[in-house]
């Protein structure tokens, strides 16, 4: 065969088997031209199974690193469920110290306000007494959720009822102003 009866042979350009010839590629010379034969094939064929076990990895050895991957991909994922599990926790008790305290402070709302109705006379005053405990119950449990999102304690129950005596003074002062 000649080059490119060869070339066509094992699917390659001509410009290919001059490479192959460099490197080691064996043919015979006839007259002004060369001739590619059996040996030349069986040399290709050979080069090129050598090359693929060179570059192609074992077969076990891709399958342990595989189910290496496998396994640390399936403790990341046990990890982050475990971490996901452990915060709803901690939410459900943060949740549940909230809410506790919010009923004692509800509980806690006709005590404080009681000796202030004491002296109304009329629904209107009653009404603007309680809405003023209540005002001071919110006061301080925004203050305790505040206390406990920047984790520094603030007097929070005297500031919270300075903070609603203000506010009832300044509504008390226009509700008088307008009325007869």
């Amino acid at each position: 065969l000649n080059k490119k009866q060869f070339a066509d042979t094992i699917g390659l350009k001509p410009r290919q088997i001059d490479n192959l010839v460099l490197d080691g590629l064996p043919r015979t010379k006839r007259g002004r031209s060369y001739d590619y034969g059996i040996e030349a094939v069986v040399w290709y064929y050979q080069r090129r199974i050598d090359r693929d076990k060179a570059t192609r990895p074992d077969l076990k050895e891709s399958q342990e690193r595989f189910e290496a991957a496998r396994a640390k991909k399936m403790e990341l994922e046990l990890e982050l469920l475990q971490a996901e599990s452990v915060k709803a926790h901690v939410a459900r008790e943060e949740l549940g110290r909230i809410l506790d305290r919010l009923r004692a402070r509800l509980l806690n709302v006709p005590a404080t306000a009681a000796p202030r109705m004491v002296g109304c006379k009329t629904v209107r005053q009653a009404t603007a007494q309680l809405e003023e405990g209540m005002r001071e119950a919110l006061a301080v449990l925004q203050e305790t959720a505040d206390e406990d999102n920047d984790g520094t304690r603030h007097n929070g129950r005297r500031r919270a009822k300075k903070k609603a005596a203000k506010r009832t003074a300044r509504r008390g002062s226009r509700k008088t102003s307008s009325s007869p």
